[in-house]
């Protein structure tokens, strides 16, 4: 399972591709094959290409027409990955990447109805706070940047409009709401910090900021902004989402792979912004980590990026991928309905621009109007014409899809073919998931002995 290829294949990959002169050395790579000779190829998805100034950020975008592969292609990287010592979170509204996190003892965190996620945004650990000397504490500027954006979702703000004074007002507002409420917390000696007692803080000391600075309502209501986080607080419709801390979500920055299955939530525009903010901040506990400064840290949104098409999640979808560039983090996002890219000028500015490296699958039903995907996602005239001849033209008896990777102005076309081991578990098709998961079932859930009698009876 840690080297998922036969030996003919291991060995040209150690001959050929790499050189090395030690066979004990670790192919380093995503395992790709050469589109014309088929040959096995070890290809560097982001270390050469960050070595040679090909990009300057980590930040991936996967996309392809209906039936393109590209839940094949991502667990494939992640996979490969997680065998070169990364780290994982993902989110989906689907079941793409079950096998694989169960495989790499991941765990899998589901939301229903009748099991929501609930959080404690307010709550502080080791990351979240500055100790100057014995008697003061500050709160870290990223703690602060993610609160701001937490209570612009919750109240519905949307850049005031375009008006950069009065969102500068609102902004600065919240900043001395809470850094206030954490100095006042401390020294009263209440360690009690949830969305409840932050609410409380306000209503005791909102209305005295505004008149000692003279904000008008007309700039900041203070009776609106409280009435919109009233829904929050204790008995309020929605009391419980920000009060508590879910067992299931609690220092999962420790583990290896955190798989958030989405379901229904991903439609609701209201809570599954704030259920991405919140497990983007553990994807932020894992940044900040310094033990962890050489490991790959990745964050796989696949089609959840829909609903964070928000005004409000666009500087901080900026900071954060200034963040992943500093600390060795990979913001991923994949999509096959590649119109939405297109439509969104906050996907364009927050996502499209900070991923320096764009994979493209089968295009053929974007054909007629991949002039516009082309002026969208900044691709050059050589790009296009490349990306436009996926999957033409294939050699008849060769087994697999090409895939183009783009790295800013570079691109390279290689063919996408793995193990039938890997293909168990990478494997996304409903009839074949089907068969995968009885025969787990009958190897007594076991995924490498499922693996390997797949691939038997898949070679007969």
């Amino acid at each position: 399972m840690y080297l998922p290829m036969s030996s003919d294949m291991a060995a040209s990959l150690l001959y050929f591709e790499g050189e090395y002169k030690d066979s004990s050395k670790t192919v380093d790579g995503l395992r790709l094959v050469d589109r014309i000779s088929g040959r096995p190829l070890s290809v560097s998805v982001y270390r050469e290409p960050e070595k040679n100034d090909w990009i300057f950020n980590r930040g991936m975008l996967i996309a392809s027409g209906s039936g393109g592969g590209k839940s094949y292609v991502t667990n494939h990287y992640i996979s490969s990955e997680l065998r070169q010592g990364a780290e994982a979170i993902i989110m989906e509204d689907g079941n793409s990447y079950d096998k694989l996190t169960k495989v790499f003892g991941g765990i899998i965190i589901e939301h229903d109805d009748a099991n929501p996620f609930t959080f404690n945004p307010f709550k502080l650990d080791n990351y979240d706070t500055i100790e100057h000397g014995t008697n003061k504490t500050t709160l870290t500027e990223d703690k602060i940047v993610y609160l701001i954006t937490l209570l612009k979702l919750i109240t519905g703000d949307e850049k005031n409009n375009g008006n950069s004074m009065l969102n500068e007002v609102k902004k600065t507002v919240l900043e001395n709401l809470i850094i206030g409420y954490y100095h006042y917390m401390w020294k009263v000696g209440n360690q009690d910090f949830c969305f409840n007692s932050f609410f409380e803080y306000c209503q005791s000391h909102l209305e005295e900021q505004s008149e000692s600075k003279k904000i008008s309502k007309e700039i900041f209501d203070a009776n609106a902004f409280l009435f919109l986080l009233e829904k929050y607080y204790k008995d309020g419709s929605r009391g419980k989402l920000l009060n508590r801390e879910d067992q299931r979500i609690s220092r999962l920055s420790n583990e290896k792979v955190v798989y958030f299955k989405l379901g229904k939530l991903i439609d609701n525009e209201l809570l599954f912004p704030i259920t991405a903010l919140m497990i983007m901040e553990i994807f932020n506990k894992k940044l900040n980590d310094k033990s962890k400064l050489s490991i790959n840290k990745m964050m796989i949104v696949d089609e959840a990026w829909k609903a964070l098409a928000r005004t409000e999640l666009e500087d901080y979808f900026n900071s954060q991928s200034r963040m992943a560039r500093k600390h060795g983090g990979q913001p991923i996002f994949i999509s096959q309905k590649v119109d939405d890219f297109i439509a969104s000028k906050v996907i364009k500015n927050a996502i499209v621009v900070n991923s320096h490296i764009k994979v493209f699958l089968d295009m053929r039903d974007f054909e007629s109007s991949f002039e516009n995907i082309q002026d969208v996602m900044g691709l050059g005239e050589k790009q296009k014409q490349l990306i436009l001849s996926i999957n033409k033209d294939l050699p008849e008896k060769r087994k697999f899809r090409e895939a183009a990777f783009c790295w800013m102005d570079k691109v390279k076309v290689y063919g996408v073919e793995t193990s039938l081991i890997e293909k168990c578990i990478y494997e996304t098709n409903p009839t074949q998931s089907d068969k995968i998961n009885k025969l787990h079932k009958k190897n007594n859930n076991n995924w490498e002995l499922t693996a390997k009698e797949y691939a038997f009876r898949s070679s007969k």
